[in-house]
């Protein structure tokens, strides 16, 4: 089996690959924020947060 590390990729597939995984960080940071941003809205007690 081919080892990754060994592969050589073209040019293309690695701005390919970059900007997938620019947007899979995109859309996941921005799913992790909408979740913290909607837990601290229904803090209405110090008890809430522990």
């Amino acid at each position: 089996m081919l080892q990754v590390s060994k592969l050589k990729w073209s040019e293309t597939e690695e701005k390919i690959a970059k900007k997938a995984l620019q947007t899979a960080y995109q859309r996941e940071t921005n799913a992790l924020i909408a979740n913290v941003r909607d837990r601290a809205s229904s803090i209405t007690k110090i008890e809430d947060i522990w």
